[in-house]
């Protein structure tokens, strides 16, 4: 076994901020260093590992095969340590000086975020959030190696050791510019055969078009596209129509200047589940606990102080 008892150990957190920020001088504010203390400590690094780990390229900094291989073991190690300590210490947010990152799908994102930063702002101001896409990433797979701390969305369901919290049940409505097309103030099927959709690939958008399918109702798809936060710039300069979540349709059209209306009776569609995943180690830690709360009381504000 190595002795590492020569090794300095905070290398470790210079070592995670430089593989996550893919920069020298990103990674030394981060962690409130100069930018010559960080390029030293890179330097160590190097030494110490055998190996570059990021290598100039002409986008900026890459790492190399080795770093990548390492820095799925080193956040799984890191969440680690953080936990032996900070299930005994107090977390006092107005003072708390970190980071978490937020795992969010863009309906998440495009829903929560806003709400939860006006709050951590106003709760925690040292605080900075890191948002990671998951739409079509593997959820647990992410917490399990700590490339995120907590997960928000509608997604599968996680492994035994993950904590799960549903905090609200999510509808679907349709959302178009009343310039350019012509719905009346209920949507029927026929709508939907009549007006081309803009569809958003994943297990939602699925869902609408296997719900249709089921009534015999097969929709022009004239946009398919991965990216829920484009989808209102569409609508709002195109004759088309598109399926998405209720709270996510009624941001557009508010933002937007866009019309809004529920499926057809029809359409039997299950609300979808707007659910939090962490992983067991974090579910007792203040700091973790905070970002939970703080989650569900931006949905609150959304909803009116409802849930």
């Amino acid at each position: 076994m190595t002795d590492i008892s020569n090794i300095d150990l905070n290398l470790l957190i210079s070592m995670e901020a430089l593989l996550e920020e893919k920069n020298v001088s990103r990674a030394a504010r981060r962690l409130s260093l100069g930018q010559p203390a960080m390029s030293h400590n890179l330097a160590r690094l190097r030494r110490l590992l055998g190996d570059e780990l990021l290598v100039r390229s002409a986008g900026g900094m890459v790492p190399t095969e080795k770093a990548v291989s390492l820095e799925v073991e080193l956040r799984a190690t890191m969440r680690k340590i953080r936990m032996l300590f900070e299930e005994q210490l107090p977390f006092d947010p107005s003072t708390a000086q970190m980071s978490f990152r937020l795992g969010v799908t863009d309906s998440a994102e495009a829903i929560l975020i806003p709400a939860v930063s006006a709050l951590l702002l106003e709760k925690a101001p040292g605080v900075t959030l890191k948002l990671i896409p998951i739409d079509g990433v593997d959820v647990a797979n992410g917490l399990e190696m700590g490339v995120f701390d907590l997960a928000i969305g509608t997604f599968a369901g996680g492994r035994s050791y993950h904590k799960q919290r549903v905090i609200y049940h999510e509808g679907y409505h349709t959302v178009f510019n009343a310039a350019l097309v012509a719905i009346g103030e209920a949507m029927t099927l026929d709508d939907y055969r009549r007006y081309p959709m803009v569809v958003v690939e994943g297990p939602d958008g699925d869902a609408i078009l296997d719900a249709l399918g089921r009534l015999d109702v097969w929709p022009h798809i004239a946009l398919r596209t991965p990216h829920l936060l484009t989808v209102p710039s569409i609508v709002s300069q195109a004759p088309m129509i598109a399926a998405v979540h209720t709270q996510v349709a009624e941001r557009f059209a508010e933002h937007f200047d866009l019309s809004v209306r529920p499926l057809p009776e029809e359409i039997r569609l299950s609300p979808a589940k707007l659910m939090l995943m962490w992983h067991a180690a974090s579910d007792k830690a203040p700091a973790h606990r905070f970002l939970r709360d703080l989650v569900v009381e931006g949905l609150r504000c959304l909803r009116g102080g409802k849930l």
